[in-house]
């Protein structure tokens, strides 16, 4: 049974991937990490610096994480940067050649959302 849709040529996985336990791993970690970095933004004060640079250290680590994970995913799948009708995304080939799939679960555009965060 395959969860898969076919929208024009661009083919959308549904919930498969998002309902799996693994793909959320990482994500939640990263979080963890956000969380960690917020509470120690919130420690920080004139007489202790210090917390503010584990703040700066930790958020910086969570978005190192978050980037590398998708490029190398990215690269894995052979993502590729495209336009379908007016939305620009990241999309990957399938194995008919003039159909793609979007490239990214909603784990994973969590995931990049919450590394994007982190720089404000």
């Amino acid at each position: 049974m395959s969860h898969s849709n076919k929208i024009g040529d661009v083919e959308d996985t549904g919930l498969k991937e998002v309902l799996s336990p693994k793909a959320w791993i990482l994500p939640i970690a990263y979080f963890a990490i956000e969380i960690l970095s917020a509470v120690f933004d919130q420690l920080a004060s004139e007489n202790k610096p210090e917390y503010a640079l584990a703040a700066m250290i930790m958020a910086f680590i969570g978005l190192l994480g978050c980037t590398n994970e998708l490029a190398y995913k990215g690269g894995k799948e052979k993502a590729r940067w495209r336009w379908y009708k007016e939305t620009p995304w990241f999309y990957c080939p399938t194995a008919t050649p003039t159909s793609y799939r979007r490239f990214g679960s909603f784990a994973e555009i969590i995931n990049f959302s919450n590394s994007g965060l982190c720089l404000f």
